[in-house]
């Protein structure tokens, strides 16, 4: 099995179009995201939809994911609002 990893991608929505452009050709079975897809660059929402529609997709939520989500404890239920907001699981 080949995993695409990505990782603290923080908002850069140019860096992580140029690595999807880059492994494009290259085979692989899961995307495995470890967190970190928002924080500092501008653009939160679009490195959010561009994550959620790798499939088949394993993501954990970092703790920019947190902060942005809401989530302060970092423990929220499955039904949570801010947990389907982020589209991100919890660690």
């Amino acid at each position: 099995m080949r995993y695409l990893i990505l990782s603290d991608i923080h908002s850069n929505r140019e860096a992580l179009t140029a690595v999807l452009n880059r492994v494009r050709r290259k085979r692989w079975d899961r995307a495995v995201v470890l967190g970190d897809v928002v924080g500092y660059g501008a653009n939160p929402n679009e490195a959010v939809d561009t994550v959620r529609s790798l499939r088949p997709l394993v993501a954990i939520r970092g703790n920019h994911d947190k902060v942005c989500s809401g989530s302060r404890t970092g423990r929220c239920s499955t039904g949570s609002p801010s947990r389907r907001r982020s589209g991100l699981a919890s660690a």
